[in-house]
């Protein structure tokens, strides 16, 4: 291979996304609520990097059954979650929000969550409904959150 052409390919490998691996949490697997935030109309992003991140922000509500607030203890170790919420329609909030991809940029220390969200039909309540994303740590400086293509939210968590 030519020098220059070598040159080239090293540039392109230097600017292009990775695809970390991700898992999904069910909402429907915590019983928990997002803490109310400022200003409610808007989205809310977050980035937890420990069980006490998580119960900061999410609270415990009553059940009868099955008391699971917050993922298993040892993911936290390796693992963080990056979370968004929103007030919508009141619905199941396992189908509200798709995540469509999470992309990691090398050459910006970024990560991209890409999310499709698609609205419960109109109802005489409201519900805040999240999309929660577990990744390996570390997280990068700059957290991204696009909803149906276009960007919502941006956070930069702490180290």
């Amino acid at each position: 291979m030519k020098p220059r052409a070598l040159i080239a390919v090293l540039a392109l490998a230097a600017c292009s996304a990775a695809y970390p691996p991700y898992t999904v949490l069910n909402p429907n697997d915590y019983h928990v609520f997002v803490a109310p935030w400022d200003p409610a109309d808007q989205r809310f992003c977050a980035a937890f990097q420990s069980a006490a991140d998580w119960e900061a922000r999410m609270h415990p509500a009553a059940v009868m059954d099955e008391n699971r607030f917050a993922p298993p203890a040892e993911i936290w170790r390796d693992h963080a979650v990056v979370m968004m919420a929103r007030e919508t329609n009141a619905g199941d909030p396992a189908h509200l929000f798709t995540v469509t991809g999470v992309t990691k940029s090398t050459d910006a220390d970024a990560l991209d969550v890409h999310t499709d969200f698609t609205p419960a039909p109109a109802s005489t309540s409201t519900i805040i409904a999240y999309v929660a994303v577990q990744v390996p740590k570390p997280l990068p400086h700059v957290i991204h959150f696009s909803e149906n293509g276009r960007d919502v939210c941006e956070i930069r968590p702490r180290s």
